[in-house]
């Protein structure tokens, strides 16, 4: 996932949003069908309406046909919200003793950038798994992880290979074979979040984010992100250590198709307010050999992210009168409009070629996630099979979101507001409906300075269980106490 934590809470409330005057006397009569049927379901005091809404409500699309998959809708944000809120102890994230918390001893090691040895943050880190189940894989009696990691407060996300013996659960246990891209990264390239498996030769593939980040930060060329792939060997020494061997086979796979999937050109557009996502590619094969990618994206063209999606109905969900109260204030509110218009977020999928240590994209889907509307980023999707059915997960954060009420609700209620969602389907690659009615999976349950808190939230399903998964996550930063 994108490494600006601390950025991504700190939203500011406006002080005070101007809404647009009211105009003195009624548009009642410039109400076409749609809006005449909306004002009498919602019970409106038609005589109060002013242009500007009467003008919102002869613009609402009823069923709009646009490629958006299984929206996530803004009375589904609220509800989450709600929950988080409440503190609901079946999603709430359980509370963990800070002096119980070790840092990881193999965090400590030859940095890819300085080439110093130096205690560095592990943030989003995944297991090797078995891509046809999501089990972690005993690659010759070592279970395998990789993390991005880097100096604390600094523009340094590369990834590292961490081992251990399989079924070993001490901290102490843990090596790090070092960085996967060797010793001569810079800040100005960078890899990010995804996944990796073993191919039939004993090799890994691993999926991930290469990301061009120049320094010092310019967001007309910085935050370029592709999902891109590499094979890596390793060697075994008698020892009982690993190291890196080679890395090579190391492309590009996807950088957006410009229709499904917002593309960098477009993302430049209008980059002041938006964020540009492409990143945390997860790996799922079918008992066929065919590889999926499911990953996060932004929507293209055929579903762009506008203000016009204000007026798509399916966006909002609830009922009538709260989609149309929720409307009316929205449109008066020059806040959320302006994130609104940036509001794109969505979790893609892809298949690849049959060659597994080249593959190329074989074929593209719409998106089977949308947030349009709603927000701008959904991160680090995973999917796995449990009994009969398609389990994807998602990390996301309510700052993401377009309504300033909600953010403002959690953070001032429980000082974070992070949380982690859920679908399920039939279906790999469409179908999927929210798990708990809202999708809510994990709420946050302490501030965001805590030592203890927790993001990047990652699903593994629990092998030889037909019920249960484990919850991956980084746990806050060194500098929190």
């Amino acid at each position: 996932g994108n490494q600006n934590k601390g950025n991504a809470n700190k939203q500011t409330v406006p002080a005070k949003v101007q809404p647009v005057k009211p105009v003195n006397y009624t548009y009642y009569r410039k109400l076409n069908k749609t809006g005449r049927s909306l004002a009498k379901k919602a019970k409106l005091n038609v005589k109060t309406l002013t242009a500007h809404q009467v003008s919102a409500l002869n613009k609402v699309r009823l069923n709009d046909k646009r490629p958006a998959g299984t929206r996530l809708t803004y009375r589904q944000m609220q509800d989450i919200t709600n929950t988080l809120v409440k503190q609901d102890r079946r999603y709430s994230i359980p509370f963990f003793k800070a002096s119980k918390i070790g840092n990881l001893p193999a965090a400590t090691a030859k940095n890819a950038i300085t080439g110093k040895v130096e205690k560095m943050d592990i943030w989003d880190s995944w297991p090797v798994i078995n891509a046809k189940t999501g089990n972690g894989y005993n690659w010759h009696g070592y279970q395998l992880v990789i993390g991005m990691a880097g100096q604390p407060q600094v523009s340094d996300n590369h990834l590292y290979l961490l081992y251990s013996k399989y079924n070993n659960h001490s901290l102490k246990g843990w090596k790090n074979a070092g960085s996967i891209f060797g010793y001569h990264e810079t800040e100005a390239r960078q890899e990010w979040s995804g996944s990796a498996t073993v191919n039939k030769d004993g090799s890994l593939q691993l999926y991930y984010a290469r990301v061009h980040a120049a320094i010092p930060w310019d967001p007309k060329v910085s935050n370029h992100q592709m999902l891109a792939t590499a094979t890596i060997k390793l060697k075994r020494h008698k020892n009982r250590t690993l190291s890196i061997g080679k890395v090579y086979n190391d492309r590009v796979l996807f950088q957006g198709d410009g229709k499904y999937y917002q593309s960098y050109k477009e993302w430049q557009k209008h980059y002041q307010n938006d964020n540009f996502c492409l990143r945390d590619a997860h790996v799922y094969e079918t008992k066929k050999g065919n590889r999926y990618l499911f990953f996060e994206s932004a929507t293209g063209s055929l579903n762009p992210a506008s203000t016009n999606q204000v007026y798509n109905w399916k966006n909002y969900g609830g009922s009538t009168k709260y989609r149309v109260a929720t409307l009316l204030d929205s449109i008066d509110n020059p806040y959320r409009m302006d994130r609104i218009s940036v509001a794109n977020a969505a979790l893609g999928v892809l298949r690849l070629t049959r060659n597994q240590k080249r593959p190329k994209v074989a074929k593209l889907y719409k998106p089977v996630i949308t947030a349009n509307m709603v927000s701008d980023e959904l991160e680090r999707p995973v999917i796995f099979r449990m009994n009969k059915r398609y389990y994807l997960f998602t990390a996301a954060r309510i700052t993401r979101g377009v309504d300033e009420r909600m953010w403002a609700q959690a953070n001032n209620t429980v000082g974070d507001n992070v949380i982690m969602l859920g679908w399920s389907s039939k279906h790999l690659t469409h179908g999927y409906k929210p798990l708990n009615k809202s999708s809510v999976v994990l709420t946050a349950s302490v501030p965001a300075n805590w030592r203890t808190e927790t993001y990047s939230y990652l699903a593994v399903p629990v092998k030889h269980s037909k019920n249960k998964m484990l919850i991956t996550a980084y746990m806050s930063d060194r500098s929190f106490k």
